[in-house]
């Protein structure tokens, strides 16, 4: 396999995964927009939130694409996310809290999808 298809077929395993992790997590729509070369990888909608989420399994994203995909998810009210592969299974999420300059840090925080709702589930039930 060529090393562009490797990394294409990677890419959309990971994308595929991303989106099961979210349904797992409790999103009832999760949508990946394959080959669409679109902003966002996968949509993720419930609970009164949308997920934006660029899958990136390095986690990097040049500034242009950052600040590009920042504007659109504000644009839209939703929230912006990046999901990367910290090891060589993991998932890790971060929400993106700010347009990115060309060659400084990316700035994010740590982020766990679905966390919100299940912590009110948790505290109904006490």
């Amino acid at each position: 396999m060529k090393k562009g298809n490797r990394n294409k077929a990677l890419g959309t395993a990971f994308e595929n995964r991303v989106a099961t992790d979210l349904q797992e997590r409790g999103f009832p729509l999760v949508v990946r927009s394959a080959g669409s070369h679109g902003p966002a990888d996968v949509l993720a909608v419930g609970h009164g939130v949308t997920l934006a989420v660029q899958c990136k399994r390095n986690g990097r994203m040049d500034p242009a694409e950052w600040n590009e995909f920042w504007a659109i998810c504000r644009d839209a009210e939703a929230i912006p996310v990046l999901a990367l592969m910290p090891g060589r299974r993991g998932i890790a999420y971060k929400r993106l809290t700010d347009v990115k300059a060309g060659g400084g840090e990316q700035p994010f925080v740590d982020y766990d999808p679905g966390r919100q709702w299940s912590d009110r589930a948790s505290s109904r039930k006490a």
